[in-house]
């Protein structure tokens, strides 16, 4: 680049010297070739153009139009330069003294190819004469005066107009197989010489954006030269705004300094930068203060101060632009962070399916294929300490965030935090880099209140208490129906102090005493002093085959599944009347009740059967048993001492006049005043449901 600029110079220099010839009225065909052969000389390269108009006095120059300048025979385009015309005007008297004054330097319509090929050769690599070149790497002068004076010829060179006009710049590089194109370039250059602040303002089109730019440097030769200079440049455009401030290099290390940027639209940026189609991301708009230094492929922010959205926080930031997608590493300090951006989804995606694929009859899950590509638009490695975050609207006390994301694969965790009454750890996983994304995620709760948990996070008000567990779960599909399908883990949570709202319990044990044939879920609730217990899950269907209860006057136990594909549910409780809900394996009237059908409507179905056929087994137990109701619930005792005095004599019948007559190995017969339960239809009962 320097040599480049430099022998830009000495061309000027050169035509310059070429037009001193007019005052001596040489003729004017021998200028056009003297011009010609001393640009060739400079610069390896034909040049051609289809007019010429040449100025006198007092400054002299050259109006030429339809220009061409050739490119190297391996280019693929044979002019590197192409333009409508060009004006330049210099100062006579200013060349008698060799110094190159210009005073008018315009280009209209200038078309620049750059070409790089596979062997690494590059088509602005100019080849200058033997005696050009001794030129161009001549030393300085060291004649007092002339000590700072760059080394075009011993010409001191400065500047009046400067402009370009609807311009264009490509470059094709072979090696990669890309093709970059830069338009409409307008810039207008002040500078009175290359020992004065440089200025340049204007715009052109890069990727289809206007972009602005203002850029000021100090000492603009030592920028040519590669030592660098202090400056400033400003960047406008509809997606990001930046001022920098700094050291500034053509080579190296691009900036060294002060940065200022705001990003109105991230995804827009990010689309722009990558040129592929705008994809939602997180984070819409960031805004960042900080020190910087940047390089062509690496922008790096320390000691910053970052506005994502509503978020804020500071730390250090790195962006590498090289490699198939941007890649971010970050180690921030946040006030507060809003997760459901990053785990949720976007709302205002610009990718919808138009229209919904028809769920399956009965099972209510989505089937709308779930947009997953935001995540392979940027890789990114952050490490977030956070006073607090929100999910779903819950505040979650202080935390560090880790999050990775590596083409579509993101690893997001938590350290433990606060969260209603307890602590709470998560780590989450989306794969979307596969054919079919995954998704897993590890939760840990401790003196986690449930109920506002539950309300939270699954839209279930029921159930009360203090929440201990451990939940491991994976799927895989690209639909929320597919997902639920193949849902597959396992865990265990236990429930203190709490209630279940809904279902008593109590009063299901109490129904050989109101003889209650089946009833429905959604009256009264049941109290407990711990409930809890492990499942596993295969394909969507929760098993589940050692719950515990243990309540002040009950205690019971569970097993059973719960299709969530289907949304079907088969469980067996037994419950059994006690004293003391602090005795393990109590001793008491165990009724078994079944919880059978979809989620939209449960029915609760006390197993009479099951009770006479134990009763049978064990007269001696059930009769003990018995008496403890007796001495323990006043409302059961009447009814409890007839039963025991019956038993006597007859136990089945007795329990079947009890319990409403019916079959000793079946289900009871009809009671009067009351339906008999109504079998399970298939409708009610799908066959991927499990028998407990």
């Amino acid at each position: 680049m320097k040599k480049l600029l430099i022998a830009l110079l000495v061309v000027v220099a050169l035509v310059g010297g070429a037009i001193m010839a007019l005052p001596y009225l040489v003729p004017m065909e021998r200028i056009e070739r003297e011009v010609l052969t001393r640009f060739e000389a400079a610069t390896g390269r034909q040049l051609t153009y289809g007019s010429v108009r040449v100025f006198a006095w007092p400054n002299i120059g050259l109006r030429l139009r339809e220009v061409r300048v050739s490119n190297p025979d391996w280019a693929e385009n044979k002019t590197m330069l192409a333009l409508d015309e060009m004006d330049i005007s210099l100062s006579a008297r200013a060349l008698l003294d060799k110094r190159v004054d210009v005073k008018r330097f315009i280009l209209k319509k200038p078309v620049i190819a750059l070409e790089k090929v596979t062997d690494g050769r590059v088509s602005w690599a100019l080849k200058p004469s033997a005696a050009v070149q001794e030129a161009i790497d001549a030393p300085p002068s060291a004649t007092s005066g002339e000590q700072n004076q760059p080394p075009a010829q011993g010409y001191n060179l400065s500047f009046g107009e400067v402009s370009i006009t609807d311009g264009q710049i490509s470059y094709r590089d072979a090696t990669t197989g890309t093709v970059e194109t830069i338009s409409n370039v307008d810039l207008s250059l002040v500078m009175p010489d290359l020992q004065s602040t440089l200025n340049i303002d204007g715009g052109m089109d890069i990727r289809d954006k206007r972009v602005t730019v203002v850029l000021s440097v100090d000492k603009p030769f030592d920028l040519i030269n590669g030592d660098g200079s202090t400056g400033s440049l400003n960047i406008n455009s509809d997606v990001l705004k930046a001022e920098v401030a700094g050291n500034l290099s053509t080579v190296g290390t691009l900036l060294k300094g002060r940065i200022n940027a705001t990003v109105s639209s991230l995804p827009g940026l990010a689309a722009w930068v990558s040129q592929k189609p705008e994809e939602p991301l997180p984070v819409k708009t960031v805004s960042i203060a900080s020190t910087a230094e940047i390089t062509a492929d690496v922008i790096a922010l320390t000691g910053a101060t970052v506005k994502l959205d509503d978020m804020q926080g500071s730390g250090d930031i790195r962006v590498t632009l090289s490699g198939d997608r941007p890649a971010v590493r970050a180690r921030l300090a946040l006030d507060q962070v809003n997760l459901d951006r990053f785990i949720a989804g976007d709302a205002d995606k610009a990718h919808t399916v138009a229209e919904k694929p028809a769920a399956s009859a009965g099972d209510g899950w989505d089937a709308t294929p779930i947009d997953f590509s935001g995540l392979k638009a940027v890789d990114a490695d952050a490490v977030i300490e956070t006073k607090g975050f929100q999910v779903k609207g819950v505040d979650v006390g202080a935390s560090t965030l880790t999050a990775k994301l590596d083409n579509g694969d993101l690893r997001f965790s938590t350290t433990e935090a606060a969260l209603f009454g307890g602590r709470a750890k998560v780590d989450l996983g989306v794969n979307a880099s596969a054919a079919v994304p995954a998704v897993s995620a590890k939760i840990m709760l401790a003196g986690v209140q449930a109920k506002p948990v539950l309300e939270t996070f699954a839209n279930f008000s029921k159930l009360s208490g203090t929440t201990d567990g451990n939940i491991d779960v994976t799927a895989t599909g690209k639909s929320q129906q597919a997902l639920v399908s193949s849902l597959a883990g396992d865990g265990r949570v236990v429930f203190r102090n709490g209630s279940i709202d809904g279902i008593d319990v109590v009063n299901l044990a109490k129904t050989i005493q109101s003889k209650l044939g089946e009833m429905g879920v959604g009256q009264g609730k049941t109290d407990f002093v711990e409930m809890g217990g492990s499942f596993t899950i295969s394909k969507g269907i929760v098993s589940n085959n050692d719950l515990a209860l243990k309540g002040p006057l009950v205690q019971a136990t569970g097993k059973g599944t719960v299709d969530l594909p289907k949304k079907f549910m088969r469980y067996r409780v037994e419950p059994v009347l006690t004293a003391s809900s602090g005795v393990d394996g109590a001793t008491g009237l165990r009724v078994p009740v079944d919880i059978v059908g979809p989620f939209s409507s449960l029915k609760i179905r006390p197993d009479y059967a099951a009770v006479i056929q134990d009763a049978l087994k064990d007269p001696e137990k059930l009769k003990q048993n018995l008496k403890q109701l007796e001495d323990n619930f006043d409302p059961l005792k009447d009814n409890v001492k007839n039963l025991r005095r019956d038993l006597k004599d007859d136990p089945a019948k007795a329990l079947e006049g009890f319990l409403g007559g019916g079959g000793i190995g079946g289900m009871l017969a009809p009671r009067p005043q009351a339906a008999a339960p109504a079998p399970v239809t298939p409708a009610e009962e799908p066959t991927a449901a499990t028998t407990p």
